[in-house]
């Protein structure tokens, strides 16, 4: 049984895949309280499948971009019931699991961007062409993002309230199904990696610089 887990945004998602299909998905508002709340989301997707926390066999986190906060959680979560249990912890990058659940919903074809809100008027990307990610994840301004591409780009994120000068957005959260699905491929068309943040810019709150006297 693969435990997979996405803590990028403020939305926690969790889902378990028992090497065919993927047997349930649980989603949550989290705002701020990723770590009040995904241990008991994980435990209730347990409950739910009548499985037990010693029957899992894999666990797969999304790896961001995204909230600092919220992806410490779920990576150190990841890798804490993993190293408890004597299992594997892997990542996958958030937007090629949310390039995934679109691709397989049809609701994307040829080029489209995915797209995250990363507040500080920026967005966190990726482009997908045929498939598959043509460029590497990146912070950038939307109006940039928008002028860099054509007039009539899709995306797939959840940037619409957010910045409404984009034509096409599909809207879309990070999906742990998606993360589940693709560590379970094994086709090479979305990579999985080791279980370590893509953060893609330097974290709002940093350590504070002794002054010079």
């Amino acid at each position: 049984m693969l435990l997979a887990l996405d803590t990028s945004t403020d939305v926690i998602s969790v889902a378990l895949h028992d090497g065919a299909l993927v047997r349930r998905q649980r989603t949550v508002q989290a705002s701020r309280h990723h770590a009040e709340l995904l241990n008991g989301e994980i435990s209730e997707l347990l409950r739910q499948c009548g499985v037990g926390i010693d029957q899992l066999t894999r666990i797969v986190v999304g790896t961001g971009p995204g909230g600092f906060t919220g992806l410490r959680v779920g990576i150190t979560t990841g890798r804490t019931l993993a190293l408890a249990l004597g299992i594997t912890c892997d990542g996958v990058l958030t937007l090629d699991a949310m390039a995934r659940a679109a691709l397989d919903a049809e609701l994307v074809s040829g080029d489209f961007v995915v797209a995250l809100d990363a507040r500080r008027r920026e967005v966190f990307w990726a482009s997908y062409s045929n498939g598959r990610r043509v460029s590497v994840p990146a912070a950038i301004n939307p109006q940039r993002l928008l002028d860099d591409h054509q007039s009539d780009l899709v995306v797939v994120g959840n940037i619409a309230a957010s910045y409404p000068i984009f034509e096409s957005v599909i809207d879309a959260v990070p999906s742990a199904a998606a993360i589940a699905t693709i560590a379970s491929a094994h086709d090479g068309v979305f990579e999985v990696m080791p279980a370590t943040p893509v953060y893609v810019r330097t974290p709002d709150a940093t350590e504070p610089v002794a002054r010079v006297k």
